[in-house]
Parts: C-alpha cells; structure tokens; sequence
C-alpha cells in the first residue's frame, strides 16, 4: 500500500516565487527515485506563503530514506533561508 507525504512548506513573505523556483529540480530529482509514486508542489491559493510538496511513495521507510540522503548531502541548504519556519512532514494511508 502506497504512502502520501504531506511536506507543508512556509515561505518568508514575498518569497513564496523564490521558494517554488529553488524547489523545481528537488522536484524533479524526487520524482526520478524508483520508490516515488508521484510529486506535486502546489500554492495555496489563500496564502501567499503557503506551499504544500505531496508526494507519494511505496514506503515511509523509502522517503524517509530518501529524505535523510538529500539532508545529509546539503539538499536543504538553497531553500532553508527561504523559510519562515521549518518543514512540517506527514505520512498519510
């Protein structure tokens, strides 16, 4: 059974634009890995600092995995100073 994870993302105001571009080749990248279903960065349409990345996997265990690589490699550090508040991840069924 597939596993959806919600990544809620809080730009600094007026940097929601800056946030999505940076985002765009994590993206992609995350999209590439065999164990990801599918990947969506949205904007809220509410609030222009609300940014949501879904993304579905086949495990928790291989996001997370996946996850703890891009970290370790410094794969936060170009959106980090972007953010207003650190990210807040769920895995949903």
């Amino acid at each position: 059974m597939s596993v959806t994870a919600i990544i809620k993302l809080t730009a600094k105001p007026g940097k929601r634009a800056a946030l999505m571009s940076t985002m765009a080749p994590a993206v992609e990248a995350t999209s590439a890995q065999s164990s990801c279903l599918a990947v969506d960065l949205l904007a809220c349409i509410e609030d222009p600092d609300d940014v949501l990345l879904i993304e579905h996997w086949t495990s928790v265990v291989a996001h997370e995995t996946f996850i703890d690589g891009v970290i370790a490699a410094g794969g936060l550090d170009e959106i980090r100073p972007l953010l207003a508040a650190e990210l807040q991840t769920r895995h949903y069924r």
